[in-house]
């Protein structure tokens, strides 16, 4: 039930190694993506939301509402790393 899951991560990273310290000496820096295209994933229905009609035979307002993602939007982050 529901669309398929799909999410692009992206790494990217430069190594800046400082032979003057120690030859194994790199100050790495580093670019991190998570869900790049930043395609929304929707959750499937909710119990509540998968009933056409209610109890009493009235139609369901709610019915195949997609009320939350399954993953988060888009996240960028940056860092440093050291290693020695």
């Amino acid at each position: 039930m529901g669309r398929g899951l799909v999410n692009f991560d992206l790494a990217l990273f430069k190594n800046n190694y400082i032979p003057r310290i120690s030859e194994a000496f790199n100050l790495q820096f580093r670019f991190e993506a998570f869900n790049v295209l930043n395609r929304t994933n929707f959750a499937n229905p909710t119990a509540a939301n998968t009933q056409i009609f209610n109890a009493s035979g009235n139609l369901n307002a709610n019915a195949g509402l997609l009320t939350y993602t399954a993953t988060p939007s888009r996240q960028l982050q940056f860092g440093w790393k050291l290693i020695f």
